[in-house]
């Protein structure tokens, strides 16, 4: 691999470090170890498959692996888990030009149109090389129908044919492909890992390089080895002679390690006017907001993970040199401080990309931080609320001066003032009976109040009292209810409630005994009478134009549920379970695809 580095390098063509320090074998596959051992062991027994799914997050090395796993089957001593890198299938395949070794962007080609001409294409069999290899990226953005398309090719295709498929997402992949397929998952690289790599790659550029600063790229890459060699190469155009902490926080807009602790101290210490001006100091110096909340976040982490008792091997920002210093300030704030302001700080974190007010959120998130002490006084609040008392904060508002006895006394005697016990408001008595009726009591109850107002119905507002009771009505019974076509008084305490023909099925609804119940429940507690109702069935007019003619979207999306449940309640097994659990069908949901 070095020999092609070299004349990489003496191309005129500038190759970033991403791609001129690309593993060319499974040897140099940085922490993926288990799949490289897994593919490898394939060849060497000849057990290849003819699908492959690598899943990953970006950077860690899925299509890479897809290349050096091409050249192995391809290559002139092969199939070998070694390739030689030296033929000329290896080299075109390392460079993205081979004929027999396709490269697709499943972004830009996903759709049904280019899965034909791939399984025209595919049949047709390799040119030079011994089998024809296709590497898909991003397999996820293909369209449902394109996946659907590639199952037959997918599941059995030519001898002579290979897929490997890469995705960062393969949530979106349906189960047809993916059970077509081998997956291996890719998990993120080890900081120490990348850290090596990133020491072999400055020792190969000449670049002085300090380990501190390594290691806070490779935290900063998150286990994506890409990430780290882009971050690597900015740095290197940076210019600077060797690569400093300094130079690594002035680039990337972070804080300086122990500006980061001398602020969490003061965090800790409730220095809220400290805490401010050290979050104003290192903005001035052009750190960014989001940043220095990362940075806090991971220390208070390391924190945690200190007052927890970890190992200081755990620890993944903390310098070595201030390990006693954060074990000193976890012991002092406590886990429970350490986990509410992990917790304040992801909020913020959140916040902030949807924010362009970045300084202010932070210096916000700063000061709540300082006043984490106020949870001390909760445990104790909780614990004299269980023992029947109040808060100690809460006693002025007490009267201590009229002793307990006068306290039950107080229930019989005219009612205290409203500041002491709040009176819920009655309803006003209604006037004379008016088209619209003056606000009810809520429906429910099984009487109303000895005291309140009885509503008589007038043929003026029956109708408008009958919308209100079925608009409050939950259920079914509400559903069916507001179906209704007219509805008249036909005698004391009796009403009478029209349906068109084509609501039957309500009408048998509203007829059984508990929907009754219900209704009769609903106007005692409007009206403070019960009502006998009556249910009948008239023609409609309009039965001979098409309904959805007339029909609102809004109505008929109603209509359809109503039917649905009515459909569900005519079969036997439902019919049973309303039997058995005295239930009642409260919805219809469509079977999955």
């Amino acid at each position: 691999m070095r020999g092609i580095v070299a004349e990489q390098n003496t191309s005129p063509d500038y190759l970033v470090v991403a791609r001129r320090y690309r593993p060319q074998s499974f040897e140099e596959l940085v922490g993926q170890q288990r799949v490289a051992k897994a593919l490898g062991n394939a060849i060497a027994r000849n057990r290849v498959g003819h699908a492959y799914l690598f899943t990953g997050a970006r950077g860690v090395g899925k299509t890479s692996s897809a290349r050096i796993f091409a050249k192995a089957l391809n290559c002139v001593k092969g199939p070998t888990s070694t390739p030689c890198n030296v033929c000329e299938i290896c080299q075109s395949v390392t460079a993205g030009e081979d004929v027999d070794v396709l490269e697709i962007d499943g972004a830009s080609n996903r759709g049904i149109e280019e899965i034909r001409q791939l399984r025209a294409n595919i049949n047709v069999r390799p040119s030079r090389a011994r089998f024809k290899i296709y590497i898909i990226d991003e397999v996820h953005m293909f369209t449902k129908e394109a996946f659907n398309a590639l199952l037959k090719t997918l599941e059995e295709p030519p001898d002579h044919a290979k897929f490997i498929f890469c995705t960062t997402d393969p949530e979106r992949i349906p189960i047809t492909v993916l059970s077509r397929c081998q997956r291996f998952d890719f998990g993120g690289i080890l900081p120490d890992d990348i850290v090596g790599r990133l020491r072999h790659i400055v020792d190969t550029e000449n670049v002085p390089a300090a380990d501190e600063a390594l290691k806070l790229i490779a935290r900063r890459a998150n286990g994506s080895m890409r990430d780290s060699q882009s971050l690597l190469e900015q740095i290197l155009a940076f210019g600077d002679a060797e690569i400093t902490v300094e130079s690594v926080h002035r680039l990337l807009g972070t804080a300086d390690n122990q500006q980061v602790v001398d602020l969490a101290g003061q965090i800790l210490a409730c220095d809220t006017a400290s805490a401010l001006q050290s979050v104003n100091s290192v903005f001035t110096e052009g750190v960014d907001p989001g940043q220095l909340l990362e940075q806090l976040l991971r220390l208070f982490r390391d924190l945690m993970v200190l007052g927890s008792g970890g190992s200081p091997d755990l620890l993944q920002s903390l310098p070595p040199g201030s390990v006693d210093e954060g074990t000193a300030l976890a012991q002092k704030a406590g886990v429970a401080k350490l986990l509410a302001a992990v917790q304040c700080l992801d909020d913020t974190l959140v916040r902030l990309h949807r924010s362009t007010y970045g300084q202010v959120l932070t210096e916000a998130a700063v000061v709540r931080l300082c006043q984490l002490d106020d949870l001390d006084s909760l445990g104790s609040l909780i614990a004299t609320l269980k023992e029947g008392g109040l808060p100690a904060k809460s006693a002025p508002a007490a009267a201590p001066s009229i002793p307990q006895k006068k306290t039950t006394e107080s229930v019989v005697t005219p009612p205290p003032a409203p500041a002491t016990i709040p009176i819920r408001p009655q309803p006003a008595r209604p006037a004379p009976p008016t088209p619209e009726p003056p606000p009810q009591p809520p429906i429910g109850e099984a009487s109303p109040p000895s005291n309140a107002p009885k509503l008589v119905l007038t043929e003026k507002n029956v109708k408008s009292v009958w919308h209100q009771i079925t608009e409050e009505l939950p259920g079914l019974v509400g559903d069916c209810a507001r179906k209704s076509h007219a509805i008249a008084i036909s005698g004391p305490k009796h009403l009478v409630v029209d349906f068109f023909t084509t609501y039957n099925s309500a009408v048998d609804t509203l007829r059984r005994p508990k929907s009754q119940e219900d209704l009769e429940k609903a106007f005692l507690a409007v009206c403070g009478e019960a009502y006998q109702i009556e249910f009948r069935t008239m023609e409609d007019p309009n039965a001979g134009r098409d309904p959805n003619s007339q029909m609102s979207p809004q109505r008929a999306v109603q209509e359809g549920r109503v039917r649905a449940r009515l459909l569900a309640e005519q079969e036997p097994i439902v019919q049973r379970a309303m039997e058995l659990f005295d239930a009642e069908v409260t919805g219809v949901r469509e079977p999955d695809a």
